[in-house]
């Protein structure tokens, strides 16, 4: 099943009316439109919108003259690329995103165009917001959005925010199946059989060496130039590395 995902601006949260409209493959192909500037609707969308959308969102729109289109041709191009999609992966589409509303958007214009009969047989929606709202979704969306300054994408853009959605689900699903393999790796119980002799020296009956190394793997460690121990166990030399490194954390602690 292909999978794609979704970011929409609107105009508040109290009253959401469509600006803008994102998809990305995760494969990296991508779809966006928004409101053509200057028309009757897109200035009522301006003047319903809120201080927030103001200042965040419609000052980051209007870049790319390409991507400029009236509301029901949005929803008609929308449906034909997800039409597209499925037809290239002979299967249905599941689409992404993190706020229910911006699939209640998208609905909508593909309702407008005429649309969302058909495209509704062939697209899955999904709601990601548990995976990617984790700190390591987070940690991968803000390294995202720092390297798409060259593109003039930033935050709140709707094409800024689906990349970010994407790389956050992409990070996450891939410590997942890491941490998976690592947990039973031979590294792994190198690590816990270290520190088990903390235990056995300082706290024996109180101390779950395994629940900690695992918590250890997942932090962001100084001494480690702000990676994770998860991502040197697999790495040549890794195992070690982390092992010289658990060595000085207990000679700091209990020296």
């Amino acid at each position: 099943m292909m999978m794609c995902f979704l970011a929409c601006k609107s105009t508040s949260i109290q009253d959401p009316q469509l600006l803008s409209l994102a998809l990305v493959t995760l494969e990296g192909h991508e779809h966006y439109l928004e409101l053509k500037p200057g028309s009757e609707l897109t200035r009522a969308r301006i003047d319903r919108s809120s201080d927030f959308v103001r200042a965040n969102v419609l000052v980051k729109m209007w870049q790319f003259d390409f991507a400029w289109a009236i509301e029901r041709e949005i929803g008609r191009l929308t449906g034909e690329w997800l039409l597209a999609r499925a037809a290239e992966s002979m299967a249905k589409v599941e689409v992404a995103f993190d706020h229910a509303t911006e699939f209640m958007l998208m609905e909508r214009v593909l309702r407008r165009a005429g649309l969302w009969k058909r495209t509704a047989e062939w697209i899955v929606p999904v709601n990601v917001a548990a995976m990617t709202g984790s700190t390591e979704g987070e940690w991968a969306a803000e390294a995202c959005y720092r390297s798409l300054g060259e593109r003039r994408l930033r935050r709140h853009h709707g094409l800024a925010d689906a990349l970010a959605l994407r790389a956050a689900f992409v990070s996450v699903k891939e410590t997942s199946a890491c941490k998976a393999r690592v947990v039973h790796s031979d590294a792994f119980h190198r690590l816990v059989a270290l520190v088990d002799t903390w235990a056995d020296e300082h706290n024996p009956s109180r101390f779950d060496s395994e629940a900690w190394v695992r918590r250890w793997l997942m932090q962001r460690v100084h001494a480690l130039d702000g990676r994770r121990p998860l991502d040197l166990v697999e790495q040549p030399g890794g195992p070690e590395q982390l092992e010289s490194l658990l060595q000085a954390i207990d000679a700091g602690v209990h020296s």
